[in-house]
């Protein structure tokens, strides 16, 4: 497991995670041209971010980033993590990985129905992990365009009722 290694991945990807959310402690709103120059930062270190993620096998990517998604505390950055894992959207080697991450996702905005009241609960933890199931439904929804309507297995043999 990359966990037990020296080289933990998953303390880089903390540390540069660390990197671009740092901002301006000041109470004053930052300049433009402070909040382009962070906006690039940003940029460089969500590249920086998929160049070292792609140096790991498919299934240790997911792995990956499925624990960056549970450490994370921000929920923008929590979405950003999942988007990482677009490209691997048509692997076969961690296709059941990638669906049950996107499974989870999913499951995660499925319990705020409640179905006897039909109604919303838990509006508040709902809102605060939108970005991350849109992300999700997003990469579910180009998977369905790619192939003509189509879900793999693993999602279509799912009773959504069951979460």
């Amino acid at each position: 497991s990359f966990h037990e290694r020296p080289d933990d991945p998953l303390k880089v990807f903390q540390m540069l995670s660390d990197r671009m959310m740092s901002r301006r402690t000041s109470k004053e709103s930052a300049t433009p041209e402070e909040e382009m120059e962070y906006r690039k930062r940003v940029d460089r270190i969500v590249q920086l971010i998929k160049d070292l993620l792609n140096r790991y096998e498919v299934t240790s990517q997911v792995q990956i980033v499925e624990q960056l998604i549970h450490d994370c505390p921000n929920p923008g950055l929590r979405a950003r993590y999942l988007d990482l894992l677009r490209p691997l959207m048509f692997e076969t080697n961690c296709e059941k990985q990638l669906w049950d991450l996107l499974s989870t996702c999913i499951d995660d905005m499925i319990k705020h129905w409640d179905q006897s009241n039909q109604s919303i609960k838990n509006i508040d933890d709902l809102i605060e992990n939108v970005e991350l199931s849109v992300s999700a439904l997003t990469m579910i929804q180009k998977w369905s365009l790619v192939k003509d309507g189509e879900l793999p297995m693993i999602i279509r043999n799912r009773n959504i009722k069951d979460s």
